[in-house]
């Protein structure tokens, strides 16, 4: 495996792009390092898939799913990204036992006292050797404190264990230059990221502004036949209704005597005309019609007068 440098801390690793060296697709970004404390080895590398998250000490699977591979299938650590061949062991990797992440762990001596919290390793990547473990002590900031590997006694899930001797002499060192060079190399990484999603979302974007496209020339076309259609319809029921309003009135200004026979009652066939004789037609077998005798009128005034005798 090829290096730029002799050295490199782990933070320089995180958020660096992971390629497959068979396909050269992206497998994702480094997202810790499983560490042997006591043998002082990197064991294995976990790479999450998808975007980086905003926190790289953050260990949940945020961006995506979560794969590792063994240190050894690491082909080359360059200044844009980790070559690895995954060969057929790629998906399998369980974490080793007494293997850990050791960044955020924290640091006691073997005399039962808390100093720190591990910020950062450096490691040999030709062989994965860990040098040495950089902790920050409570209340200093900026300012990390180096521990040779062999300092180390154990490690858990938790916590890093270490000789007293060792931490009692730990220099101090700074931690900006490093984590400048962390910060360098996740902004490449997105940018990469970036340019990678852009480039597969072109053909899509093309295919959703063309489709957009057509829907949009298909909705006037449908517009412009119906506008069309109701202009017509409009254009005939103007025309039925003017024909209508000429006939009425035309009939309702015709005199009635030149409306044909046809649409009169017939007469009855003894009903009297112009040329007939009242006296032809009176009915001799009619009935007398017996009008009541109106009372003689008398001034109310003058006195009844005595009968004749």
């Amino acid at each position: 495996m090829s290096a730029t440098a002799s050295f490199i801390r782990q933070s320089q690793l995180l958020g660096r792009l992971v390629l497959d060296r068979a396909t050269t697709e992206t497998l994702g970004h480094v997202a810790a390092l499983w560490v042997d404390p006591r043998a002082a080895r990197v064991l294995g590398i976990v790479i999450r898939s998808g975007p980086l998250p905003l926190n790289l000490s953050l260990k949940l699977p945020l961006g995506g799913p979560l794969r590792a591979c063994a240190w050894g299938q690491v082909v080359a650590i360059g200044a844009d990204s980790v070559l690895v061949d995954l060969g057929t062991q790629g998906e399998s990797l369980q974490q080793p036992e007494g293997a850990f992440d050791l960044v955020g762990h924290e640091v006691w001596t073997d005399g039962g006292n808390r100093i720190g919290t591990v910020a950062d390793l450096e490691l040999d990547p030709a062989v994965g050797r860990v040098d040495r473990y950089l902790f920050r002590r409570e209340g200093v900031a900026d300012v990390a404190y180096s521990l040779p590997a062999g300092a180390a006694i154990s490690g858990g899930p938790k916590r890093l264990l270490v000789v007293t001797q060792a931490a009692e002499a730990a220099e101090a060192v700074p931690l900006t230059a490093a984590w400048d060079q962390a910060l360098d190399s996740v902004q490449t990484s997105v940018q990469t990221t970036l340019r990678q999603v852009q480039e597969k979302t072109k053909p899509i974007a093309e295919t959703a502004r063309s489709r957009f496209a057509d829907l949009a020339r298909e909705a006037r076309d449908r517009a412009k036949s119906l506008a069309d259609t109701a202009r017509t319809r409009a254009t005939e029921l103007t025309e039925t209704m003017r024909d209508r309003a000429d006939r009425l009135t035309q009939e309702s200004q015709s005199p009635q005597r030149d409306r044909p026979a046809g649409n009169l009652p017939a007469a009855p066939e003894n009903a009297a005309t112009d040329d007939d004789d009242p006296i032809d037609l009176w009915d001799e077998d009619s009935p007398a019609i017996d009008t009541p005798a109106s009372p003689i009128e008398t001034d109310s005034h003058q006195p009844p007068q005595p009968p004749n005798a």
